[in-house]
């Protein structure tokens, strides 16, 4: 991989295996395990739809971003998965 044409990129998920709280705690921890990645690689965690929210808010300021598993294009989506619209996180 050409590094100076693109970036690394770190991603994981845990599926349906945390709570809320989980979720948060284990994001909390992250956080500061990549903060001088800022610039060298893109991170990434991949939450399932009932952590989203808590995601989006756990990693506000940092430099981890979210991401949804199983979007599917089409509204509504199949069975597991979900629309963007669904998703998307855009306050009011």
């Amino acid at each position: 991989m050409n590094k100076a044409v693109r970036k690394a990129i770190i991603a994981g998920n845990w599926k349906m295996n945390k709570t809320r709280p989980e979720a948060k705690a284990l994001i909390e921890g992250i956080k500061p395990l990549v903060a001088n990645a800022e610039g060298k690689v893109e991170v990434i965690t991949c939450v399932p739809f009932t952590n989203l929210e808590t995601a989006v808010a756990a990693t506000a300021g940092s430099n981890v971003k979210v991401g949804a598993e199983n979007v599917h294009s089409r509204s509504p989506a199949h069975s597991p998965a979900r629309s963007p619209q669904i998703c998307s996180l855009r306050s009011a």
